[in-house]
């Protein structure tokens, strides 16, 4: 059975339903006109904070530099946290970084 997953702007947005945890760019890197969407809780991979080789080592869907990093849509989705976006990818993807 396959369900459509609902679009997020952090892993507190996925977590409201119960069936997803985690919210993800994983196919926008491929596909820029795909926005963030939610992940099942069963995914695999690194969570933000944790290192990361690549996009591909991140729950996330988004590395930087080594480390993996939450996904955002406005600061109020990272607490403590801005909502800025990340320069060097085209459409330039939003991560929450220190303020």
């Amino acid at each position: 059975v396959t369900s459509c997953r609902p679009s997020c702007c952090s892993d507190t947005s996925c977590q409201a339903g119960g069936t997803f945890r985690y919210c993800t760019y994983s196919y926008a890197l491929t596909n820029p006109e795909q926005p963030l969407f939610c992940l099942r809780a069963t995914a695999v991979g690194s969570l933000p904070g944790q290192a990361c080789g690549n996009d591909q080592d991140c729950i996330s869907g988004l590395c930087e530099k080594t480390k993996c990093m939450a996904v955002c849509c406005t600061d109020a989705d990272c607490p403590g946290q801005a909502c800025r976006p990340l320069q060097d990818r085209s459409p330039p993807l939003l991560r929450c970084v220190p303020k």
